[in-house]
Formats: C-alpha cells, structure tokens, sequence
C-alpha cells in the first residue's frame, strides 16, 4: 500500500475517467436515439441482413450485384425508409471529400515514433488503445494515405458481418495521426461536423443495414470503393447536421479526457511501484 493520500488521488482519477466514459456513452445513446425518431426510423424494427428472408428485384436496381444480403428484405426496407424520411437523402460521394480504402502493403516495422507511426489494426481502433505499441517505417510506401485524421469516420471492411465489420468510429482523441491497417475503410468529410454526423447515421439501423448490405465475398467478406460509391446517406440541411453533430463530438472529447486520467493514473502508479517520485 502506498498511503492514503496517494491512492486516493489514483482512485479519484480513475473514478473521473469512468465517470466521463458514462456520460460520454449517455450522449451519444441519447443522440442516436433522438436522430432515429427525426428521421422516422424508430418506429420499425430491421432485421440483419444475413437473417433468411425472401424478396424480389427489377432487373434495373440489380446495380451489379447478385449477393443475397445486398437484395435482403433488410436492406430493401433500409432503402425505403431512408426515402421516406423527413430529413433529406444525399449521395455520399457528393457530401464528402473523399472515400477510399487503402491498398494492401508490406509492413515495415521500426523501433519507435522517430521513425514512424504507431500502428493500428482493425480491432485495435475499437480499442482506447493498441494491443501492443508497433510502429511503421514512414518510408512506406504511400505513408500518408494510412494516416487517420481527425474528423474521418472508418469502419472495419473486412470479416464477418455479424462481427464488428462496418461499425462505424469516428476520429478523435488516440486514433489521430496513427497509422491504420488496409481492412479499414476511411470517409473524409469537409467538415469535422459532417464527419460526426455521418458516423452518428452509420450507427442507426438503417445506416448499420445499407453499410453491411456492400458486403460481398462469402469467407472474408470486403467492401470496395465501388460499393460505397453508391451508397446514400440520410443529409438534412446544415443546421440539423450540426445540432446532431454537437453532443457527438463532445460525447468524444470525453472519451479522450477519460483515456488521459486513466493513464495518467497508471502512469503514477508504475512510478511509485519502481521506487520513483
């Protein structure tokens, strides 16, 4: 034991970081759940997309595709309520600066941050933190485009679609500036506001059924840049966007204050068990 002054002052930190993730969690439920009812979602229930169901499909909205899940029941009612909605439908290319995954790449593992970036693989970004720290050589090729940016939403395109493929994150906090696997696809919005509204319609049962419903491949199913070039996404006007977008960001700037006592805390704790000051 380390005295009472000191390990109140680790618990007061790791009591603050858990209190700050509830409420950031709060927020954003809350948001979603507010965003649902506005664009007339709430109301009906979707099934998932890889559950058996039967539906039929003109010749003319085929696009291309023959995947069962891009033509489920769940999909096809995805699309009709995202039609119906009061608040608007956008193409998503025509919204946001750039959508793209990056190509598949030989890692090149260096030492430390000097030498590169820290890298992140697909579950480590639904982390608050890498599995184990590893950094890649910025002499790699095509460096930039694996960097996240603040503001990006991505999400998991590779694997099982009832795993965490296509849940979407947006970026803040840890994830700016890391170096991020290829299976992660990224959306650049113009604005950090866009950005978040984005990620919040990507986390309703529509937008979660109209990402997953891309899928194509049966042992590890990927989405392409062709795919989501297609996608539309529900856009109102700026000034909802941005009520939306609000509670989200900050929900998130939470969530990195947390991530900070937390290691804070841990940080203090190590030092005194080594005997430091």
């Amino acid at each position: 034991r380390f005295g009472a002054a000191f390990e109140a002052e680790i618990h007061q930190l790791i009591d603050e970081s858990a209190r700050l993730r509830s409420a950031a969690n709060e927020t954003l439920s809350e948001t979603l759940a507010e965003l649902e009812v506005a664009a007339g979602f709430s109301m009906v229930e979707l099934p998932q997309v890889t559950e058996l169901s039967c539906s039929s499909v003109m010749l003319s909205s085929l696009n291309d595709r023959f995947d069962a899940p891009y033509h489920s029941a769940a999909a096809l009612s995805a699309e009709e309520m995202l039609d119906r909605s009061p608040l608007g439908v956008a193409s998503l290319p025509d919204v946001v600066k750039r959508y793209f995954k990056p190509p598949i790449f030989k890692r090149l593992w260096v030492d430390g941050e000097e030498y590169g970036r820290q890298f992140v693989s697909g579950v480590d970004i639904y982390r608050y933190q890498s599995e184990e720290p590893r950094y890649v050589s910025s002499r790699t090729p095509k460096f930039d485009e694996f960097l996240l940016e603040r503001g990006m939403v991505v999400f998991q395109a590779a694997g099982q679609i009832y795993g965490l493929f296509a849940r979407p994150l947006y970026v803040n906090g840890w994830l700016e500036g890391a170096f991020c696997a290829d299976d992660v696809f990224r959306i650049a919005p113009f604005t950090e506001e866009d950005g978040a509204f984005l990620y919040l319609f990507l986390r309703t049962k529509v937008g979660e059924a109209l990402i997953k419903r891309q899928a194509c491949g049966n042992s590890i199913p990927r989405v392409w840049e062709p795919h989501i070039s297609r996608l539309r996404v529900l856009w109102p006007e700026p000034a909802v966007r941005k009520s939306f977008a609000k509670p989200v960001i900050e929900a998130h700037e939470m969530i990195e204050q947390a991530r900070q006592a937390e290691l804070k805390a841990v940080r203090l704790l190590e030092q005194k068990i080594k005997g430091g000051t």
